[in-house]
C-alpha cells in the first residue's frame, strides 16, 4: 500500500487489476476509479484526512483499519461503500457520497458536520451513524441496518424512494 495518495490533479486507478490500496487520502482532484476499488488502509489513526476531490467511476470504496476520512467534496461514484470495523467516515461542508449504490457501515458514519445533513442510496451493516442536528435521507433502500442511529436534538432519518429499509438497532435520535 502507497502511504497516502495527495490527489491534486487526476490519478487514475480503472486499469489496475485489483484496485489500489493507500493509507490515506488527502487533496482536491479527481479519483477515476472505473469498475476498481479503492481501499483506504490507514490503520489506527489519530489524526482526520479530508478529502474535497471527487471520486467517479462504476467503482467502490473501502475504509478499513481503523482509518479516518471525511469527505467535503460531492463524489459520483456508483459502486458500494464499505466503513469497516473501528474506521471512520464523516461527510462534511457540501460532501456527498450519495452515488454509491450501497453503504455499508460496520464503523462510524458521521454527517454532523455536513451543511444541511446528506443523503445515500442505501443503509446495511452494524456500525453506528451519527446525525448531529442533521437529517439522513435514504433515497432507494432494500437493506436493514441493525446498528445504531442517534443524534442532537432535531436530527432526523428520511427515507424517499422504493424499496424497503429496516431498522433492527436501538435507535437514539
Amino acid at each position: 500500500a502507497s502511504s497516502f495518495l495527495a490527489s491534486y490533479g487526476t490519478s487514475d486507478i480503472s486499469a489496475t487489476t485489483n484496485g489500489a490500496t493507500i493509507k490515506n487520502l488527502i487533496g482536491y482532484g479527481s479519483i477515476l476509479l472505473g469498475d476498481k476499488t479503492l481501499t483506504i488502509a490507514g490503520g489506527k489513526q489519530e489524526v482526520d484526512y479530508y478529502y474535497a476531490g471527487v471520486l467517479s467511476g462504476a467503482g467502490g470504496l473501502t475504509i478499513s483499519g481503523g482509518s479516518r476520512q471525511i469527505f467535503n467534496g460531492v463524489n459520483t461514484y456508483t459502486g458500494g461503500t464499505h466503513i469497516g470495523t473501528g474506521s471512520y467516515v464523516g461527510i462534511s461542508d457540501d460532501g456527498s457520497i450519495a452515488a454509491s449504490s450501497l453503504l455499508t457501515n460496520d464503523g462510524l458514519f458521521d454527517i454532523s458536520e455536513a451543511t444541511t445533513g446528506t443523503g445515500i442510496t442505501s443503509l446495511a451493516g452494524s456500525g453506528t451513524v451519527d446525525l448531529g442536528e442533521k437529517t439522513l435521507t435514504i433515497t432507494n433502500a432494500s437493506s436493514t441496518f441493525s446498528g445504531v442511529i442517534g443524534g442532537s436534538a432535531g436530527g432526523e432519518l428520511f427515507k424517499a424512494g422504493s424499496g424497503t429499509f429496516t431498522l433492527a438497532g436501538a435507535n437514539t435520535y
